[in-house]
């Protein structure tokens, strides 16, 4: 078992329950990673390509949070109703902006049960060593996993497939469309598992996944994106779990809100808006626990870089954590994940472009799915729905290595 580095954000048990200090042993994180050339070359950013958050300096009422450049906002006073605030009053309090009721009625009453949660958290963020990095290519595999994905790939609107080593999901890839642009989701938390049939003989130990909504990183090297993640752990004497909401502007690293808590089974409203390409906001309305949190920033403070708006994604991944030949996490057992009411629009327009995993208006539809270092499937994504999708996982990550249990088709 491998023991805890200094790190520079604790390891995935370390501020939990009474299992803390064996979790933490199998969660030991470096402080600092040593990144493969793929990897550097993402994250490689000169001083001055950084934004700054000039002109958009945070409204008096803020309240700033542990990690300098980083602040939340007051819940709106009693009486105030979200569904007629301006959008002005909405950014005001910390709200994710309001989709049109008509044009996409799902999505708002979604959104409304999201911000109509009254329990609103400050949160306090911890810097870790993990890295959600834009999509790493891996070369494509021409096997789809079913028959259901074969059918999805010839009856659905995607139009482009992409294998890659963290991403599993759907974006799309269009150019100058997501300036000021608001992409949102809805996800049900999976519980964290290692691997079928990896005891007593084959422990995998560390598991690591999270689900996220994101803008940019398909294909640049800029991504503002925020989610939550499902970590596990087994040595086969014992098995543990951690699950967190957390925010990230690559190329810096995540950052985890140490007291919203989070837990398998939960439903989480998820949405991100830039109100520029170097500033921006995060949101989450967990409905299961009744607990809500905003979190606004710039890029200078998260050590991102300016979003240059060429796509939006709703993601399933495996994060860089350094571990491993390649640096990926193996990938939590996760089993599936469903997320439902998935969009992205350009928020500020008077006649917003709607975006789905399942239908592009404009641009380039994407498919990604991910293989672990050897190139077998791991995640593969299955749209249920213009805006719902089912996530499954595969080879690897559902069934260990020469374990005796039955791969899944």
């Amino acid at each position: 078992m491998r023991m805890p580095q200094p790190a520079v954000g604790h390891g995935p048990g370390s501020c939990r329950t009474s299992l803390t200090t064996v979790f933490a042993v199998g969660f030991g994180l470096a402080t600092g990673l040593a990144l493969l050339p793929a990897a550097q070359a993402q994250l490689a950013v000169a001083p001055n390509e950084r934004g700054s958050a000039v002109g958009t300096s945070p409204p008096a009422h803020a309240i700033p949070l542990n990690i300098p450049g980083t602040y939340t906002l007051p819940a709106p006073p009693a009486g105030f109703n979200p569904e007629t605030m301006s959008p002005a009053q909405l950014q005001e309090y910390g709200m994710p902006p309001r989709p049109d009721r008509a044009a996409n009625p799902k999505a708002y009453s979604n959104w409304r049960n999201a911000v109509s949660i009254g329990n609103r958290v400050t949160p306090v963020l911890e810097r870790t060593a993990i890295f959600h990095l834009p999509r790493q290519s891996a070369l494509e595999n021409s096997k789809t996993p079913s028959k259901e994905a074969e059918r999805q790939l010839t009856e659905s609107p995607i139009q482009a497939v992409a294998g890659s080593l963290n991403w599993s999901g759907f974006a799309v890839y269009n150019p100058g469309a997501f300036g000021k642009e608001a992409v949102a989701g809805s996800v049900v938390v999976p519980v964290a598992r290692d691997p079928f049939g990896q005891c007593p003989s084959k422990p995998l130990y560390d598991v690591w996944s999270s689900y996220w909504v994101g803008i940019d990183g398909l294909t640049n090297n800029a991504l503002f994106q925020n989610g939550v993640e499902a970590d596990g752990y087994n040595d086969c004497s014992g098995s543990y779990q951690y699950y967190a909401a957390w925010i990230e502007w690559i190329p810096g690293p995540e950052f985890r809100v140490t007291n919203a808590p989070v837990n398998a089974g939960d439903y989480i409203f998820i949405e991100n808006w830039t109100t520029s390409t170097t500033t921006g906001c995060f949101y989450w309305g967990n409905v299961s626990q009744q607990w809500a949190a905003t979190i606004c920033t710039s890029a200078n403070a998260l050590g991102g870089n300016p979003i240059t708006g060429t796509s939006v994604e709703w993601i399933s991944e495996r994060p860089y954590t350094g571990e491993h030949a390649s640096g990926f996490a193996y990938l939590t057992n996760y089993v599936t994940v469903p997320w439902w009411q998935s969009y992205a629009y350009n928020y500020t327009s008077a006649n917003p472009t709607i975006y789905y995993p399942g239908s592009a208006p404009a641009g380039t539809l994407y498919l990604v799915y991910a293989v672990d270092d050897s190139g077998g499937l791991i995640s593969y994504p299955y749209l249920t729905g213009t805006d719902s999708i089912f996530f499954y996982d595969y080879g690897s990550a559902y069934c260990a290595p020469g374990a005796n249990c039955t791969p899944r088709y």
